[in-house]
């Protein structure tokens, strides 16, 4: 069995995205804090480049992540030890619902989604469930677009 190249990058972008997204940052956040241009996260994000080590590395430190190398057959575990450490994390949180909801709004599918914050796409399907649940339920019409007028 092959590896496809180009779906391993995709997976790492659309996780660095997410990881930007939740933190809260725009893309221009993120270049003033790697010193990158914006354009170049852009194309980054977009796959549109082949990233380089040291733009993954100023990336990784700005949103607090590792980079880690592992042995190829040690993958399943790690993964295994990620899933049971995710379920000790509170992805019940607000912050991770606001998260979910502006990546969906980006046109991010809920699989993509799921991927990049390492969860179930069932549970991102639920937080759009109960969000649109809500919102029925009080008639709210509010968007992330939304601003608080005062």
């Amino acid at each position: 069995m092959s590896s496809n190249p180009h779906y391993e990058t995709q997976a790492l972008t659309v996780r660095l995205r997410a990881a930007r997204q939740a933190k809260g940052f725009s893309q221009r956040d993120l270049a003033k804090l790697t010193g990158l241009p914006q354009a170049q996260i852009s194309r980054i994000e977009a796959g549109q480049v082949d990233l380089r080590l040291s733009s993954l590395a100023a990336i990784a430190h700005a949103l607090d992540l590792e980079i880690a190398l592992i042995p190829r057959q040690a993958v399943p575990a790690v993964q295994s030890i990620a899933r049971q450490l995710s379920r000790h994390e509170p992805r019940h949180t607000t912050s991770f619902k606001e998260a979910v909801l502006r990546m969906t709004k980006a046109g991010q599918t809920q699989s993509a989604i799921a991927a990049a914050f390492g969860v179930n796409p069932g549970r991102v399907s639920e937080i759009l469930r109960n969000d649109s649940a809500t919102a029925e339920r009080t008639g709210a019409a509010y968007t992330l677009d939304d601003e608080d007028d005062g």
